[in-house]
């Protein structure tokens, strides 16, 4: 019988997101691995059956059509084959139960189809959805607090009380992460050159119509991840406006970075105020309808009065994009700033 140090039986635990997975075992300080959501084409003179990894590619949107279900279906089942047979080294003999972090807006289609999977291809015994959110603030010892989820589709803000989920003051935005790598690739070709082997160097803007077969998925990805962070608040005098162009850019001490094409004899020469201010899409309420520090307030009032000082006191921030280098000082700076106004 398999049992951790506590005597209990080990589950795996299925971090859903749209655009990775993270799984692992229960008991342990994290997961195992991030799988990205990939696609996977059939590729001539293969033998077949044998899938060739693609460019990334989210499982599902928001506005989820009936019709995608399918392939939706299909691309789970790859994903949950790889994490139990090549990466958790799972058998017939031993099952093992299976613990879902679900998102608490995750459309009921996408979780029939989770538990679709797992009973009927993989055969589980059991399977237990609990709230993404929930299990994040228990996991650092709290039972009070407001968790902000900035994942890859949406951002979402849950107060959470003695371990109840204050579902009436769940607020929610659809600008995420993949709002930022939009936003990332538009100033990228915009601004970025592009410098070759032979030591030429060209705007990006003049190779706009090989765009997106450079700047593919996993490269904006892949930028965003290693040479990006979040400045704090641009002060009115770092704000740069092209009265011909009517476009915005920023004075920045950040540093031109060259990001190395694999398979490509050439650099993408990025500046430092994009590396620097991509994210600013998420603080912007004149882009959107809301933005972070906004969900944060909103949030905040629809609780009872007498928890909001320790919903302050203990804000949580996870999700893929609030990882990024900056992200958490911003936040903490902005939310001072309106709570003194």
């Amino acid at each position: 019988k398999r049992t951790t140090a506590y005597g209990i039986d080990q589950k795996i635990i299925l971090d859903i997101g749209s655009l990775y997975i993270k799984f692992g075992l229960s008991g342990e300080a994290s997961p195992r691995q991030c799988l990205p959501n990939r696609l996977y084409e059939n590729i001539e003179h293969c033998p077949e059956g044998v899938l060739v990894e693609g460019d990334l590619k989210p499982l599902y949107q928001l506005k989820l059509n009936p019709f995608e279900i399918p392939e939706i279906y299909e691309r789970f089942k790859e994903q949950v084959k790889l994490i139990f047979y090549r990466f958790m080294m799972s058998d017939y003999k031993h099952k093992r139960k299976v613990l879902i972090a679900e998102n608490l807006l995750l459309p009921l289609e996408l979780k029939n189809m989770i538990a679709t999977v797992l009973f009927e291809y993989m055969s589980v015994p059991s399977i237990i959805f609990a709230p993404s959110q929930l299990l994040a603030i228990t996991s650092v010892g709290k039972k009070t607090g407001l968790v902000v989820d900035c994942g890859y589709l949406e951002t979402t803000v849950l107060p959470i009380s003695d371990y109840g989920c204050l579902l009436h003051s769940i607020k929610t935005m659809p600008c995420a992460g993949q709002d930022l790598s939009d936003n990332l690739k538009k100033l990228i070709i915009e601004n970025a050159s592009i410098s070759f082997d032979d030591g030429k160097i060209f705007p990006f803007s003049s190779y706009t119509h090989d765009a997106d077969a450079i700047l593919t998925n996993y490269v904006i990805e892949d930028i965003k991840a290693s040479v990006c962070f979040v400045g704090l608040k641009p002060d009115p005098t770092e704000i740069i406006y092209d009265e011909k162009t009517h476009k915005i850019s920023y004075r920045s001490s950040a540093s031109e970075i060259g990001y190395p094409m694999e398979n490509r004899r050439l650099k993408i020469l990025i500046p430092g105020w994009v590396r620097e201010r991509a994210a600013e899409i998420l603080f912007d309420e004149d882009r959107n309808e809301a933005s972070v520090i906004s969900l944060i307030i909103d949030s905040i009032k629809s609780t009872p009065t007498d928890i909001r000082k320790s919903l302050l006191q203990n804000i949580l921030l996870i999700g893929g994009t609030s990882m990024l280098p900056g992200f958490s000082l911003r936040v903490s700076q902005e939310l001072k700033e309106v709570l003194k106004e």
